[in-house]
């Protein structure tokens, strides 16, 4: 049985996180180990790691920019297979067509990132 009071907990790190970066009060660097030490923390309870970033629905997870149409990285067999390139880039799945490009994971895309539907996801938000 997962707990999933430290990824909500964690979730709302992550929010203040954000509102600090959006506010250019933390620079995209600092931001980003931050929100990877906080996905990372979930393990510490048995937690699910998507909990922690919960609030980035409408957010890429690696460029952290807001808004812009986003895609989903395929199933946990995909992600198996392109883990190496992007464990250490992103915090989160859903990525932006920039980054993807960039990252050279066209292939790897499996549904457009439905953010209203993840918008109901977000605990406190």
């Amino acid at each position: 049985m997962s707990c999933h009071n430290i990824g909500h907990g964690l979730n709302e790190v992550v929010r203040k996180v954000l509102v600090e970066y959006d506010a250019g009060l933390i620079p995209y660097e600092s931001a980003f180990r931050i929100l990877q030490q906080c996905v990372k923390s979930v393990n510490w309870c048995d937690g699910n790691d998507y909990e922690a970033t919960a609030c980035m629905y409408d957010r890429c997870g690696r460029c952290l920019r807001k808004g812009l149409p986003m895609f989903e990285l395929g199933s946990y067999y995909v992600m198996r297979k392109v883990w190496d390139k992007v464990s250490k880039g992103v915090i989160s799945y859903h990525l932006c067509q920039d980054c993807i490009d960039e990252m050279g994971l066209q292939e790897f895309v499996s549904n457009p990132w439905d953010v209203e539907q993840q918008a109901r996801y977000d605990y406190y938000g």
